[in-house]
């Protein structure tokens, strides 16, 4: 009788069935341990017990043809990759990933392994940018402080005063910026292309500085790494955010001095002295008995060192704002929620309070009428046609902006009376104080 094939392929006597002895299964002929065979010896597939099926195929064997000769030749002769050894690794890669996974270390990393920077890969470059973030990474992990606004007497007389440096910024943020800055446009001059994403995390360094100049600075060298017409709605709102310090941390949580005061709303820049008979000089005598005897420079332009500017003065115009507003727009640019609430808390630190009233009117249709002097006002409409996912749907972030638009100019009646309206217009629940 003949034998039978198992489904591995190994022949088995009708004999064995039948007694209990266990007979080791011979080598398969495609053993490892054999001696290899030439091309022209290899089977055709055809031969399914050669792969363990169990059964043959009635069709013939078929001779293998030229070009798979060839074919076959050509893979076998193909070098097999063999993974690097740990001795010829780059340099840098050890501190890098060393530095990800422990990020409290990352400024010595910066530090110590300036060169090693110089040669990520763009890429990597980019992820190591991101891992310091401001505001995704440093504010999250790293800021003991948190929202906390550290006033004068705050940094005086306790322990918070040892995280911030005399015009009340973050040191953390300070400390760290010079290395980034230094280590992205080093590695621009060396020929490295700066991505986009690079860009966006050096706009919120400057903003997390309180230095409008430099977010400028930076958002004009854009056109000397020609990534300028890369630029979309998210970019644009991030120069927003950081040229006009909108955001919360942008401003050091400090809601004290980024109220409009009368003196932010006089137009004339240059100083008068003390004695001369006109508004400006009385509001800054003013200002100044009230400010003589402090020795730290809170709510001052950090980038001038060696004269007083305050942060409030240099945002008091509308023009800027209207250049980066009208730019979007011309471009053809999406706009968001993002860039809108930012272009309205820009505006509202002018003190024109109709610029607001047209944004909000432009956008979201929301109409107000009446005098704001009688307190005889009434809000209406709200618009409703946003596609599902559009970035214009309105979100706790359009309340945040309205609270911190009317607040920020002692308008707390008009700003009780937007939410009220605004939250049940798109059914929004209102927010707990400094949560967007």
């Amino acid at each position: 009788m003949a034998p039978l094939v198992s489904c591995r392929g190994i022949r088995v006597p009708l004999k064995s069935r039948q007694t209990t002895a266990v007979k080791l299964p011979r080598k398969l002929s495609h053993s490892t341990t054999q001696q290899a065979k030439p091309i022209s010896a290899i089977p055709y597939p055809g031969d399914f017990i050669h792969h363990g099926f169990g059964h043959q195929l009635e069709e013939e064997r078929q001779p293998l043809e030229q070009d798979e000769l060839l074919l076959l030749r050509t893979l076998l002769a193909r070098p097999v990759a063999k993974k690097p050894s740990p001795a010829k690794r780059s340099p840098w890669i050890d501190g890098f990933t060393g530095a990800f996974r422990q990020p409290q270390k990352m400024l010595s990393y910066f530090k110590e392994n300036k060169l090693e920077i110089l040669q990520l890969p763009p890429t990597a470059f980019s992820e190591l940018l991101r891992s310091v973030d401001p505001i995704e990474a440093i504010r999250k992990d790293q800021d003991p402080l948190g929202d906390i606004w550290v006033d004068p007497v705050m940094a005086d007389w306790s322990p918070l005063g040892a995280l911030v440096n005399n015009y009340g910024i973050r040191k953390r943020n300070t400390a760290i910026y010079p290395l980034v800055h230094e280590a992205a446009f080093r590695r621009f001059r060396d020929g490295s292309p700066l991505l986009l994403s690079d860009y966006k995390v050096l706009l919120r360094y400057a903003g997390s500085i309180s230095d409008p100049i430099l977010a400028r600075k930076i958002w004009f060298h854009m056109n000397v790494s020609e990534k300028m017409w890369e630029r979309h709605t998210g970019m644009y709102a991030e120069f927003l955010k950081a040229r006009f310090l909108t955001e919360p941390l942008y401003t050091q949580n400090n809601r004290h001095d980024f109220r409009v005061k009368p003196v932010n709303l006089f137009p004339e820049k240059r100083f008068l002295p003390y004695f001369t008979p006109d508004n400006l000089s009385q509001l800054r005598q003013m200002n100044f008995d009230e400010t003589n005897k402090r020795l730290d420079k809170f709510g001052q332009n950090p980038g001038a060192e060696h004269k007083v500017e305050y942060l409030m003065r240099m945002l008091r115009r509308s023009s800027p704002i209207d250049l980066v507003f009208g730019t979007a727009r011309n471009r053809v640019h999406l706009l968001s929620e993002e860039f809108i609430c930012a272009a309205m808390i820009a505006y509202a630190r002018t003190g024109v309070m109709e610029d607001v009233q047209s944004v909000l009117w432009f956008n979201y249709k929301i109409d107000v009428t009446g005098s704001i002097e009688t307190g005889d006002l009434s809000i209406t409409g709200g618009r409703r046609d946003f596609f599902p996912g559009s970035p214009m749907a309105p979100t706790t972030r359009l309340l945040q902006a309205i609270a911190t638009c009317y607040g920020s100019n002692g308008m707390i009646a008009m700003a009780c009376k937007m939410l009220d309206h605004v939250s049940a217009a798109y059914k929004l629940p209102i927010p707990p104080i400094g949560v967007v």
